[in-house]
């Protein structure tokens, strides 16, 4: 069953255009002799989307993702039916819940307990519906003591668990989810995600918008990638993600920037990032014993300015592990527009067995080199992009396999050196 029809739908808003409203006789008369002797200035049109066409499926998790502008937010209004496409039409077989904004639709005055009803009712659920998920929603929000307090004494992050909740637990047959999991905690985002793959496979369809390109793979099976307002790709997720971030090539362990390169700004572009041996091969599974190179290859524009490179790696639960970073200055500048290559290098018997991810946050420290606003600084930011394989030594290989029993099993696996004295 076809849970979601977009077919060929636009949005159109006019710059500068003043919000429309109901005009009295009086004013409107005023304003059409105005009209007369004020010429009027000639209105643009901007495209937030533009001939946007799919379906969903029942019990499909789609995933949408795209750059800030691109559309992602006025798809998801649209499919909410906060705003009316421009042209174009929409089809929505089932009862939708959506999570746009944290706390969207809860009342401040009213207490959780009472919010946690008016949304389910709203949602079209009946009392006793509402009752038997009652404990559950409370339960999985963590808000138990806080339950007959008004919400608009909530933290963010209190209103967002309680919105999550109740959205997920009153049995929607659609959830559309904005990034709004980034305003909770870590340990709330691996719930909220371990909740929508379970509500998918329970047959609930579900458009997911986020930036998160871990968890848009990890979910869904199919991603949307939106630029500039159009549908840029429609399918895999591993193809969208490469779509998305302007890749000639994408597999586990590389990463190539296509033509001349993922430009940021007037400081530099990146060219590759791969993950190599201590041989120089591109190379996805690695022992524990064995270092693990990770190779930049980028070019600069502006020798004059500092940029800064942080690697971050995750394990698989997504628990972040260590980050390096590396400043490039202006005395180390090459010709500019050539190829500069950095290499990070870890150490062997660093990591645990199991996949290691690796995200990349690229800064202009400007002339001065200090970061003076993290927003402002951020060039190009990616939580997860590579990831690679660490897996045990052979057991004849092992000087001494008694260092690695364990009853419990750490985020990493040092090896380190005993001796008696």
């Amino acid at each position: 069953m076809k849970r979601i029809i977009v077919e060929n739908i636009s949005k159109i808003y006019q710059l500068g255009a003043q919000a429309e409203k109901d005009l009295s006789f009086r004013e409107l008369l005023l304003s059409q002799v105005g009209s007369l002797f004020i010429p009027s200035s000639p209105k643009q049109s901007f495209y937030a989307l533009k001939d946007v066409s799919f379906e969903v499926q029942e019990g499909e998790v789609l995933g949408v993702i795209g750059k800030n502008g691109s559309g992602k937010s006025t798809l998801l209004k649209i499919l909410s039916r906060i705003t009316a496409p421009t042209s174009g039409k929409v089809t929505i077989n089932g009862r939708v819940a959506s999570l746009l904004e944290v706390g969207t639709g809860f009342h401040g005055e009213l207490s959780g307990r009472e919010n946690i009803y008016l949304s389910g009712v709203i949602l079209g659920m009946r009392r006793w519906e509402i009752s038997r998920y009652f404990d559950e929603i409370v339960s999985f929000a963590g808000v138990e003591q806080f339950l007959d307090i008004p919400v608009k004494k909530y933290s963010s992050g209190m209103r967002l668990r309680l919105a999550f909740s109740v959205a997920a637990h009153l049995r929607p047959e659609i959830l559309l989810i904005d990034e709004v999991l980034a305003v909770g905690d870590y340990e709330f985002e691996k719930k909220c995600i371990q909740s929508m793959s379970e509500l998918g496979k329970a047959g609930r369809t579900i458009l997911f918008v986020s930036h998160n390109l871990v968890a848009i793979k990890k979910l869904c099976s199919r991603v949307l990638v939106l630029k500039h307002g159009q549908e840029q790709y429609l399918g895999d997720p591993i193809q969208a993600v490469a779509a998305h971030l302007g890749t000639q090539k994408v597999a586990a362990s590389s990463l190539i920037w296509e033509n001349t390169g993922l430009v940021l700004g007037s400081l530099l572009s990146l060219e590759s990032l791969k993950i190599i041996s201590a041989f120089g091969n591109e190379q996805e599974r690695f022992l524990l014993s064995e270092s693990i190179k990770i190779q930049l290859v980028f070019k600069r524009f502006d020798s004059d300015k500092t940029a800064l490179f942080i690697l971050s790696f995750y394990n698989e639960e997504e628990d972040l592990l260590f980050t390096s970073s590396r400043v490039v200055r202006d005395y180390e500048a090459v010709t500019l527009g050539a190829k500069e290559t950095l290499v990070c290098t870890v150490p062997e018997h660093i990591f645990q067995e199991g996949v290691v991810t690796v995200g990349l946050e690229v800064f202009d420290l400007g002339y001065d080199g200090t970061l003076p606003d993290f927003e402002q600084a951020t060039l190009f930011s990616e939580k997860n992009i590579l990831n690679f394989v660490m897996s045990e030594q052979n057991e004849e290989k092992m000087i001494d396999r008694s260092a690695f029993l364990q009853n419990k099993k750490g985020k990493m696996k040092p090896f380190l050196k005993w001796h008696a004295s």
